[in-house]
């Protein structure tokens, strides 16, 4: 019971102060518990007099939790000085950096990270994910195909291999991918999107099996105007390549509502 050990450690800690492995364990509860709040200067104190990479990671965690990102990095950082090689904690730096959009940051440091560990796959879909960001779609396709390799056919690397290839105008492989990520999880709406859009682009116009992806997606689609937009925008285009204008000019007016000030579509 862990209110029941709470209590006796901190009864424990009372009476034995110097006793830093009762505070350990109550630190542990308090970060178990979610107490975040209070589990931080119980970790700093504990810090005062041992480097614990255990409750370091706590404090790290603790104030990304609560949204205090400088601090977060200030803890990992000093993770990252006692254990540089250390894939988790470069994970949870870069959740920090990406949050931020400390691209360059993230992109060096992941860079870094794999001259020593190359086939880390824990970094290795990190370090393509900010290529691809960085619009060093080759580039980021030869770290996902990598990671592929390596045995993680996970939704995020098809995913991925699909933006990549459609950004590099590729739409036979970028649909191959989106096919395999549609697999894994129809239920992403970003996912139905691009997909749909990728097929629209091979067929040249719509077809029943775009209409279908972009049907399902406004029907899982939370009220989104930029993507409500982008939807409407890129199925007008479908019926516009297919000489269907009447259709077309509807889906225009649609994709217009969401987004009056950008007709790029």
């Amino acid at each position: 019971n862990l209110q029941d050990s709470f209590g006796r450690y901190s009864i424990l800690s009372v009476m034995q102060p110097e006793n830093v492995y009762f505070k350990i364990c109550i630190a542990r509860i308090l970060y178990h518990e979610k107490a975040y709040k209070e589990c931080i200067p119980l970790c700093k104190s504990i810090l005062v007099t041992d480097t614990i990479p255990d409750i370091i990671t706590m404090a790290a965690d603790s104030y990304r939790y609560i949204g205090q990102a400088d601090s977060a990095l200030v803890y990992y950082n000093i993770l990252l000085e006692i254990r540089p090689l250390h894939s988790k904690t470069v994970s949870k730096k870069a959740d920090v950096l990406l949050a931020d959009r400390k691209y360059d940051e993230v992109l060096h440091m992941t860079e870094t990270f794999l001259q020593h560990k190359p086939d880390d796959m824990t970094v290795l879909p990190i370090y393509g994910t900010v290529l691809h960001i960085r619009k060093k779609y080759r580039e980021s396709i030869a770290v996902f195909e990598k990671q592929r390799n390596l045995g993680d056919n996970s939704f995020g690397v098809h995913y991925y291999l699909g933006l990549n290839n459609m950004m590099i105008d590729d739409n036979l492989q970028a649909e191959r991918h989106f096919e395999n990520a549609y697999q894994i999880d129809s239920t992403d709406v970003s996912l139905l999107y691009n997909l749909a859009e990728t097929k629209s682009r091979i067929h040249n116009g719509t077809t029943p099996e775009t209409e279908r992806l972009y049907e399902k997606a406004l029907e899982l689609l939370e009220p989104d105007p930029a993507m409500m937009h982008n939807i409407y925008g890129s199925r007008a285009m479908s019926f516009h390549k297919a000489e269907d204008y009447r259709t077309a000019i509807r889906y225009y007016e649609l994709s217009y509502r969401y987004d009056p000030k950008n007709i790029s579509a």
